[in-house]
């Protein structure tokens, strides 16, 4: 099944600023996920800012360069 990406890309196009966050806790799957996409959208020139209700443990912490 394929995915219809139309909405994600409305969305995208139609803003410049994005927020991303996750659980508390967040393990490599989601420190790795929000990265990726911040990437991903700062490649297309949008402001992204990485919010998390609990800090990245240490082990974690090559995950996000910044």
């Amino acid at each position: 099944m394929a995915i219809d990406w139309r909405a994600f890309c409305d969305i995208v196009d139609q803003h410049e600023r994005f927020v991303l966050t996750s659980h508390v806790r967040p393990d490599a799957d989601a420190i790795g996920s929000e990265v990726g996409l911040a990437e991903l959208l700062e490649s297309q020139g949008k402001t992204v800012r990485i919010v998390n209700p609990s800090p990245i443990t240490d082990a974690l912490l090559f995950l996000d360069p910044d």
